[in-house]
């Protein structure tokens, strides 16, 4: 075989491998649903997940727990490895899973601290992720960001809740654990209260501003469960 021959054929060879490999890591881009397998029973979850300005990004749905679009903390991928990273307070729960050859199937651990479970997750369509909501304008005295001390199951855990004016007739928040991600929420104002609620999760808060403008003082309200909060706005 001339010279000139076998280096061509060397070269053809040497790209099948990578092109090989290029073939066998699918995107994990679009929606998921499935179940947590936990001891106590199968928990219906679902995952949407996107590539926005080169990185992915997720969200995560518990219809049991009136969970739908908790944005994930990270998402990583390694070739068909994942890693999506919940992260609402101190402690962080991950699904840890491997795509399938194809792409349409998505398998491995739910892990929660030292503590996993199986899970399994299946492709049926493209990402879903809901605009951030919007609320009418909000006096400029609730405008700013506001912290406070929240305690859930015997622990105190640092609450943030950030309201501000888009423009002249539409504001829009966000709230959660200093530590965690911020969900947004909707801020509905009358008078001296204000009422936060989130589209993602189905806590709420019920509180009234003083005359000041530095401390708002009410309820924060999980289901059944209501615990006293008071948010301040550092001057």
């Amino acid at each position: 075989m001339p010279r000139s021959i076998r280096i061509l054929v060397a070269l053809t060879l040497s790209l099948l491998p990578v092109r090989v490999a290029l073939a066998q890591t699918p995107s994990a881009a679009g929606h998921w649903e499935g179940a947590i397998h936990a001891p106590f029973g199968n928990v219906a979850v679902a995952v949407d997940i996107a590539a926005e300005d080169g990185v992915l990004r997720g969200r995560f749905s518990n219809p049991s727990e009136q969970i739908n679009g908790l944005p994930f903390a990270r998402v990583s991928m390694d070739g068909r490895s994942i890693e999506l990273q919940l992260k609402t307070g101190a402690e962080s729960q991950t699904f840890r899973g491997t795509l399938s050859s194809g792409g349409q199937t998505m398998s491995g651990d739910f892990l929660i601290s030292v503590f996993g479970v199986p899970f399994d997750l299946t492709r049926t369509g493209d990402a879903k992720f809901e605009l951030a909501p919007t609320s009418p304008v909000i006096a400029n005295i609730f405008e700013g960001t506001w912290r406070g001390d929240l305690g859930v199951g015997g622990e105190t855990q640092s609450m943030v809740l950030t309201m501000a004016n888009r423009d002249a007739q539409t504001s829009a928040g966000t709230w959660g654990i200093s530590d965690g991600v911020q969900i947004p929420v909707t801020i509905v104002v009358d008078g001296s209260h204000v009422t936060i609620a989130s589209p993602v999760t189905r806590e709420t808060f019920n509180g009234a501003i003083d005359a000041e403008g530095g401390q708002i003082t009410g309820t924060f309200v999980e289901g059944d469960r209501q615990v006293p909060l008071t948010l301040r706005k550092p001057r």
